[in-house]
């Protein structure tokens, strides 16, 4: 047994007393694996910069603190540490990488969007979640590498990357989500829904083309976004799609209410008495909305 290991470090108490250096030391120093993992993960809940170098040095594919000090690096968000973490995307145990791609996401670098951006082809879903997770976190700079994928071959990078774009909110990505709405059908409800995030006019035309021509869950979320966007230039649209299938209907009645255009409030009457409960339900809350309740309640009575 080593001299050193005769004095087992009491790392609860170094991080009770916030003693970065001895955590450092225990971390760099100790051969108890324990000591090791729980020194790493003391100096993360510390967000204690100076120990940046010492963690790095923890990453190596024996240390078993590294899964600690990836974390910690990025709980301190240390810069050094994104090649060391970008490395790490290419390990050999997927709870790993992981980890490494969360910390690359607090770590916030425009560097680390290209490869986090690679990893939503993953085939485990464990990773692609958490690359979207934190190409969201990094934001406006990955939105220009995040347009580019949406025309990727792989379906999973572009369905993640329209729902990142539409997360982050940049409106730098309205043209490439508008082109993808008309052009993926696989995934325009996914375009539109993002679209709707952004409320951005400049996708009221396309959307109010998806709401006349496509199907399904994809003119939903047309009428959706439409809705969001509170534009009376599509109230004839949305009132053209009460009459058509049950989500859109339902969907089109809700972005009618939440425009409030008085032109919609006899068409909202008549799908009071729509065959679907989903449209009747929808049209009375959206002529509550728009303060036609009395007239509502009568109409129901007829």
């Amino acid at each position: 047994m080593a001299l050193r290991d005769l004095f087992k470090p009491n790392i609860d108490a170094l991080a009770e007393k916030k003693d970065v250096e001895g955590l450092i030391s225990a971390l760099r120093r100790s051969s108890d694996p324990a000591v090791r993992k729980r020194a790493a993960e003391a100096l993360g809940e510390l967000r204690e910069y100076k120990a940046g170098d010492a963690l790095i040095a923890a990453l190596g594919k024996e240390d078993p603190a590294r899964k600690k000090a990836a974390e910690a690096l990025g709980s301190i968000a240390y810069p050094r540490a994104i090649g060391p973490l970008l490395k790490l995307l290419r390990d050999s145990d997927d709870g790993m990488r992981v980890i490494a791609i969360v910390s690359l996401g607090r770590l916030g670098d425009q560097k680390a969007t290209g490869p986090l951006i690679a990893m939503l082809r993953d085939k485990n879903r464990s990773i692609r979640e958490a690359a979207a997770e934190s190409l969201q976190r990094i934001g406006t700079p990955a939105v220009e590498s995040l347009c580019q994928a949406l025309n990727d071959e792989n379906v999973h990078v572009r369905a993640n990357a329209i729902v990142v774009l539409g997360k982050i909110g940049d409106r730098r990505a309205t043209e490439s989500l508008c082109r993808t709405l008309a052009a993926d059908r696989e995934l325009a409800r996914y375009a539109a829904e993002a679209l709707g995030d952004l409320r951005d006019t400049a996708a009221l035309e396309p959307l109010i083309q998806a709401l006349k021509q496509c199907e399904g869950a994809a003119r939903a979320k047309a009428a959706e976004a439409l809705g969001k966007m509170g534009s009376r230039r599509a109230v004839e649209s949305l009132i053209l799609a009460l009459d058509t299938d049950i989500e859109a209907g339902a969907a089109a009645a809700e972005a009618l209410g939440r425009i409030g255009d008085p032109r919609a409030v006899r068409h909202l009457e008549s799908a009071l008495r729509a065959d679907r409960e989903e449209i009747r339900h929808q049209a009375e809350r959206a002529l509550e909305a728009m303060g036609f309740a009395d007239r509502d309640a009568a109409l129901r009575r007829r």
